[in-house]
C-alpha cells in the first residue's frame, strides 16, 4: 500500500445522527438562531468520531496539519453519481509517511492518497491575495479547523450536545462581531 505524506476521507453524516433526535423545541430554539438543522449532527461527528481520532494521530502518526468542510458529490467527495449524502471532508498531512486505509476505518469511506498540495488557493484563487501562496492557503484552513475542534473539545464530555451546540453558536457569533462580517 502506498504510503503518504497526505490523505483525504470522508466521513458521512449518517441517518442515525440527523437532528430528528432533537426535541422539536430545540430546533426551533436553533433555527431562530440561524443554526442550520445539520449543525448538530456535525457536531455530534467531530465530538465522538473527528477529535478522537485526530487526537490520537497528533500522538502516534505524526499528525502535523487537518482540515475538514461539509460536501457532497457535486462539492468534492468522490462518490458514485447516486450518492447524494453530506460528509465531513476531511485532509490530513503527516511529517512521514503513513497507510491512510489502516487509519480510516469504517464508517470513514473514500479514502485516497493525496501526492501534492493542490495548487488552487483557498482565498483569492486567481489572484495574488495571501502571502505564501496555496500552502499558505491550505495551513490557514488548518488552523481554523483546530480552532473549532480546540472549542468543542474544551466543553466537558458529558456536556449535552445540544448545550455545547448553543455555546459554540455564541462563540461564532463573537468571531463574527470581531469581524463585522455576516456570512450568508
Amino acid at each position: 500500500m502506498k504510503k503518504s505524506k497526505q490523505w483525504t476521507a470522508c466521513l458521512p453524516i449518517g441517518a442515525s445522527l440527523k437532528s430528528a433526535e432533537v426535541p422539536e423545541a430545540d430546533l426551533a430554539w436553533l433555527a431562530t438562531r440561524g443554526i442550520e438543522g445539520e449543525a448538530l449532527s456535525v457536531l455530534r461527528l467531530l465530538r465522538r468520531q473527528v477529535l478522537p481520532l485526530v487526537r490520537k494521530l497528533e500522538k502516534k502518526r505524526g499528525l502535523v496539519g487537518y482540515h475538514f468542510l461539509v460536501h457532497d458529490r457535486t462539492s468534492g467527495v468522490p462518490c458514485p453519481p447516486e450518492d447524494s449524502a453530506a460528509y465531513i471532508q476531511m485532509r490530513l498531512w503527516f511529517k512521514r509517511g503513513v497507510d491512510g486505509e489502516k487509519i480510516f476505518a469504517a464508517p470513514w469511506c473514500y479514502a485516497y492518497a493525496i501526492d501534492e498540495v493542490p495548487a488552487a488557493q483557498i482565498a483569492g484563487d486567481g489572484e495574488r491575495a495571501i502571502d505564501g501562496g496555496a500552502e499558505a492557503s491550505w495551513w490557514i484552513l488548518n488552523e481554523q479547523a483546530a480552532w473549532y475542534l480546540a472549542l468543542i473539545e474544551s466543553f466537558y464530555a458529558d456536556v449535552d450536545d445540544i448545550v455545547v451546540l448553543k455555546h459554540v453558536r455564541q462563540f461564532l457569533h463573537y468571531f463574527a462581531n470581531m469581524a463585522q462580517m455576516r456570512i450568508q
